[in-house]
């Protein structure tokens, strides 16, 4: 036993030995930066880095690790961390931490050189997330709806000629296409009004129906042919109704679908007549959409500096999967013992606590934990959560909650946001003419929440802002006198600023909410000095709109309506026919059955009076034979 122990302590220091001599500091920390910057796509640094085999320690002083998508950036840096390996694990070829210190986080800070890899090579991009990308698109599509407002309506200087000009309306090929589309739709149903019965068919059945002759009708044998031929032309002419009746209800369903495009068409003028609004600046006077008009693009730039972060998370999450072997070698049977006890089954990659310190852009110093960053949430069966919080000197302070589970088919993410007593003194809340002034004073409080299940997306966003005041004095330059005392009016009644926004998306439904408390202010307002003057270039642009437009909508629309009563008429005159011939059979059938009947009739009254002229003969006989025999 003191031999193998001996044996033992010399192959774990010849181990030790080799892995100083061989896995040196500088080179542990050349492989960590080739795995980093394989695994980002742009350059990961490392300074001091420190490793002890003995202790499976592993720290260093600095790290940095590149924006991709600007390389001029870092995406976050950090100061000194450390952490150790855990043994039993690191022996399966698996990394367990239990505990990794991280302090001096930050982010986006600027680099010193281009991080850009070496030869202008970049790693393939797994692409923004397609439900990050269709949320992004849908609120800036909502968000150009109501566009900031054009000064120059309220100065009389908007040039409509001009403005007609710069416009490519795109109703007018849409509908040129839609045309085209339902001349080759009504072709193809030509071909198929031309399997109606036609004309031809229909003297055929009325033929067949008249040439059977009720006053013929003899005999059973002739009644019953009769019946035969009935049922083989009644045959005929269901087979023909069901082809009208398939072909009749194949066109009500056609002109449910016809009827959807009519407000399509509409739709689609619309469109473009909302584009030329956006263009020129002209918000519809109501006040949905005044919350947009006035913080709507600030919150879309917010909005989607949020989505690519939680983008970034489900594809880098992809990326870890992709760049850490997915395949586990089992150990080989040569020669081991077999121990029938369940071992620990280890994720490939798991830090189960990390520990961190650093500072926000707005100086902030934040703190908190993470849980579970791990390659494989089921075999732990934990989500990663997320604990942040911090305050600065000022009494400005945050709050973090973050949850990514993806543990489940459907992976989900949830984050909560509390910001409060960020002063606003010098911000600027919204580009809107009016409202465009610097703030002299003011507290906000920010309450934010994200939810992502699938597909399937919701934000809420709260603000409240209090004891606001407005630098007036800093006029904006595109206010002449009027419309400056005009927002100097506005701007007096606002002391508290409230604001909620929504993002909703389901599958393909979509819907952006914004409210505020100034919605009603900056509403009152606009309407004593721009009613009349609005309501005439809007109407001026939505004639010019269909003075383009209308011929080839009423060309459509004629088109629909001729050939949707051809169709209806031929269908209807085939129908209607079939249903007489229909009635004309079944009086066929009466008729037949009222002969049969009547010759029944007649045979069993002539069998009746034959059996009273036998009955009257028998007893004349006997009557004759009885007087024979007196």
């Amino acid at each position: 036993m003191r031999k193998q122990g001996l044996i033992f302590l010399i192959v774990v220091a010849a181990l030790v030995i080799f892995l100083n001599s061989v896995v040196t500091d500088r080179w542990l920390e050349r492989r960590m930066e080739k795995f980093g910057s394989r695994s980002i796509g742009a350059k990961v640094e490392f300074s001091r880095v420190n490793f002890s085999p003995l202790d499976l320690s592993l720290n260093w002083e600095g790290l940095k690790v590149t924006d991709p998508d600007d390389t001029w950036t870092n995406l976050f840096e950090t100061g000194h961390c450390a952490f150790d390996l855990a043994l039993e694990p690191l022996m399966k070829r698996k990394v367990v931490i239990e505990d990794f210190d991280l302090q001096g986080l930050r982010f986006g800070t600027p680099r010193k050189t281009d991080g850009a890899l070496a030869g202008g090579k970049k790693q393939k991009s797994l692409g923004q997330s397609k439900v990050v990308q269709s949320v992004e698109q849908n609120i800036m599509a909502e968000i150009e709806r109501y566009p900031l407002l054009n000064l120059g309506i309220l100065q009389g200087t908007v040039d409509v000629d001009s403005l007609w000009d710069e416009v490519a309306l795109e109703s007018p090929e849409r509908i040129q296409a839609l045309k085209e589309q339902y001349v080759s739709k009504y072709d193809e149903w030509e071909i198929r009004i031309a399997d109606l019965p036609g004309e031809p068919e229909m003297v055929t059945l009325e033929r067949d129906i008249d040439s059977i002759q009720i006053d013929q009708i003899d005999t059973p044998q002739e009644a019953k042919a009769s019946y035969d031929l009935l049922q083989t032309i009644e045959e005929r002419n269901r087979d023909y109704y069901r082809t009208v009746t398939q072909i009749r209800d194949d066109l009500i369903m056609e002109r449910t679908d016809i009827t959807g495009v009519k407000g399509e068409i509409d739709a689609w003028i619309e469109e473009d007549y909302q584009r030329i609004l956006a263009m020129a600046g002209l918000p519809e006077l109501s006040r949905e959409g005044i919350a947009t008009m006035l913080f709507g693009e600030r919150i879309a730039n917010r909005m989607e500096k949020v989505l690519h972060i939680v983008g970034r998370v489900r594809t880098y999450s992809r990326k870890v999967g992709k760049y850490i072997p997915a395949k586990e070698f089992p150990p080989r049977g040569a020669g081991q013992d077999i121990r029938f006890t369940r071992e620990q089954d280890y994720p490939l990659f798991w830090i189960q606590r990390l520990r961190l310190t650093g500072e926000t852009a707005q100086g902030v110093g934040i703190g908190g934990t993470v849980l579970h960053v791990v390659s494989d949430q089921q075999k732990i069966d934990r989500p990663t959560t997320i604990q942040l919080g911090g305050a600065r000197a000022d009494g400005a302070g945050l709050d973090f909650a973050g949850v990514i589970d993806g543990r489940d088919d459907v992976p989900k993410e949830q984050f909560d946001l509390t910001l409060k007593g960020f002063p606003l003194e010098g911000r600027t809340l919204t580009d809107f003419p009016f409202l465009a002034y610097p703030l002299s004073g003011g507290v906000a409080a920010v309450t934010g929440r994200i939810d992502f299940e699938g597909s399937n997306f919701l934000a809420e966003l709260g603000f409240r802002g209090t004891d606001v005041g407005f630098d007036t004095l800093h006029r904006p330059d595109a206010l002449d006198d009027e419309l400056y005392a005009l927002s100097l009016a506005m701007v007096r009644r606002i002391d508290e600023i409230q604001l909620a926004a929504s993002v909703r998306q389901r599958g393909d439904d979509f819907k952006l909410d914004i409210e505020s408390n100034l919605d009603d202010i900056v509403l009152d307002g606009l309407k004593q000095v721009m009613s009349d003057e609005l309501q005439a270039v809007q109407e001026e642009l939505s004639e010019r709109i269909e003075g383009e437009i209308g011929t080839a909508r009423s060309e459509v629309e004629a088109l629909i309506t001729e050939r949707e009563a051809y169709l209806q008429k031929a269908t209807w005159e085939a129908e209607r026919r079939l249903i007489e011939q229909h009635t004309r059979i079944e009086q066929k059938r009466e008729e037949i059955d009222s002969r049969v009947k009547a010759e029944e009739e007649r045979i069993q009254r002539e069998a009746e009076e034959e059996l009273q002229k036998q009955r009257e003969k028998i007893e004349d006989r006997g009557k004759g034979l009885l007087d024979s025999l007196l």
